[in-house]
């Protein structure tokens, strides 16, 4: 059976004791402490192969000085952020082995709320395959990642695995990922910055502590919970396998920054965002039951700490503002949203489709979190909305004996899929009035052109002008509502029999042109009028 080789390993280092000194302020106004430990680390080496003779001088990395700068003194329910960063070192060897997979682990404080973990540069020694920056993840304590995990793990993307043995993962050059550094080689991890809130909870004179994780444990191979510090190194027979160390952090790595909650401070209400997303608004009588679906922000990265809070959805009647439901303490999910399933009403009685307005209310928490209210969005149920394209256009004979004639056509086509329903028809409208009776279009149509009859315009004295439209004569099949109409209408000017008659907008007699062609409302006629629907722009002059 293969066996393993363990060495414990004890690495002292110099003893510095702990300082404060005040840095810069923030831009909130909180001023930074730091502070310095030194921290010692003992490690486990695991050799493959059960190779004897394992080595207290192999590549095992200590950290010496750990440097944390944080506030002294926060709110209770501030914000704020500790700065975290492992003291230099330098790997232990004495026969050239190089080091890879290096990762290192530290601990948010226990009575926080932890908000995020990010990179915070100044690193040294290192290099990263790609050279990219280092790593930094929230983690559980058995190291795996987790979106909001207690500890934040510094690496280069790749890291030593726990339990490794004689034949699992100590394959040749596997040391050659993550986070690597060379022989004898100085180097630094680089700083963390660790984001978090104070408790509102929290009573005056209580401590927030920043620590490393395995805090007054020796480091193992087998249990993941006691490691701060993980690594591997050139090993085996020359460079054909894999050596793997574990190393724990003395008990004094367990206070490493102290911030004390002041509750003569002010205490700060976190602020909310809430927004309706749902976006189906309009609902056909088949889909009266949809999610309602409202997202809460905020700026200060507590998601967290909002999702106690639920979420409120209250449904009016538009029209009557008659609160029809209120649904209460919907959970919120870790994305900030809380979606609910309501079924609307049917229609009422005579109407085509009835319209609600939605809010979304996100509760907050008592002496912790402000409530936010959304805007209300509008949520529309009834028939379905076909709406058929009715593109309308004219052609217009010559004003001969006092009258012109206009013939109208509309091209008609419904939406892929949908063909016309029994009793759909096309009206014509001029001047905005129905003209003539409307035009019956097949069951099971989906495409047809109509020429409507033709409309006769009688010269008056005075210059007039006519505008046609068409539209579909509404129909309900099923959940169907069919619609539609021509989106822009057809002019005629027929232009009046006195001579000194004013032509629209100005124009006088119906030879004087330029003054025509100026007037705003004919030019408005021609650029929406026949012409823009390819049709003759209706011009009628009087026949001299």
């Amino acid at each position: 059976m293969a066996l393993r080789r363990k060495t414990s390993a004890l690495l002292a280092v110099g003893l510095v004791s702990g300082m404060a000194s005040p840095v810069a302020p923030l831009a909130v106004a909180q001023e930074l402490t730091t502070q310095s430990t030194s921290v010692t680390h003992t490690c486990e080496l695991v050799k493959p192969w059960g190779l004897l003779g394992a080595k207290n001088q192999g590549t095992i990395v200590s950290p010496e000085t750990v440097v944390v700068r944080y506030p002294a003194e926060v709110a209770p329910g501030e914000v704020f952020t500790a700065y975290v960063q492992p003291g230099a070192a330098a790997m232990r060897t004495t026969d050239g082995r190089q080091a890879g997979l290096l990762s290192y682990d530290i601990a948010f404080p226990s009575n926080s709320t932890n908000l995020a973990a990010s990179y915070n540069g100044g690193g040294s020694g290192y290099s990263i395959p790609g050279n990219g920056p280092a790593l930094v993840d929230r983690v559980a304590a058995n190291g795996q990642i987790t979106t909001e995990g207690p500890f934040a793990r510094i690496s280069g993307g790749a890291t030593a695995y726990h339990g490794a043995n004689s034949r699992t993962g100590d394959a040749v050059d596997r040391w050659k990922a993550g986070m690597q550094v060379g022989a004898n080689t100085d180097f630094r991890f680089p700083e963390v910055a660790l984001k978090m809130r104070a408790p509102v909870s929290l009573a005056s004179g209580s401590t927030i502590t920043t620590a490393l994780k395995a805090a007054g444990q020796s480091g193992s191979s087998t249990d993941p919970t006691r490691n701060t510090i993980q690594g591997a190194e050139q090993g085996g027979w020359g460079t054909e396998r894999t050596n793997y160390y574990f190393c724990g952090s003395s008990a004094n790595a367990g206070s490493l920054s102290t911030t004390t909650v002041n509750s003569s401070l002010p205490r700060y209400l976190a602020k909310t965002t809430t927004r309706m997303v749902t976006t189906e608004t309009l609902l056909p009588l088949t889909a009266r039951t949809t999610d309602l679906t409202a997202e809460v922000s905020s700026t200060e990265d507590l998601m967290s700490n909002i999702r106690p809070g639920g979420m409120n959805f209250t449904i009016r009647h538009k029209a009557t503002g008659q609160v029809l439901a209120t649904v209460p303490n919907v959970t919120v999910g870790s994305n900030g949203q809380a979606t609910t399933s309501y079924t609307f009403p049917a229609l009422t009685a005579g109407s085509f489709r009835d319209e609600y307005e939605v809010l979304a209310t996100y509760a907050g928490r008592v002496d912790d979190i402000e409530s936010s209210t959304s805007e209300p969005v509008t949520v529309s149920v009834g028939y379905n909305e076909v709406s058929a394209n009715v593109v309308l256009t004219s052609t217009n004979g010559a004003l001969v004996g006092g009258t012109m004639p206009v013939t109208l056509r509309a091209a008609f086509a419904l939406p892929s899929g949908k063909s016309a329903p029994a009793g759909l028809a096309i009206q014509l409208f001029r001047n905005d009035l129905p003209h003539g009776a409307p035009i019956a279009i097949p069951p099971g149509t989906t495409s047809a052109d109509y020429t409507f009859p033709t409309d006769t315009l009688t010269q008056t004295e005075e210059t007039r002008t006519y505008r046609y439209r068409a539209e579909i004569v509404p129909v309900i099949s099923g959940v169907d509502r069919f619609v539609g109409g021509s989106a822009t209408p057809v002019a005629a000017i027929v232009v009046g029999s006195n001579p000194g008659s004013p032509l629209p907008e100005g124009g006088q007699g119906s030879v004087d042109l330029e003054g025509f062609f100026r007037a705003p409302q004919l030019v408005w006629d021609w650029l929406t009028g026949s012409i823009g629907q390819a049709g003759r722009f209706s011009l009628g002059f009087a026949d001299n």
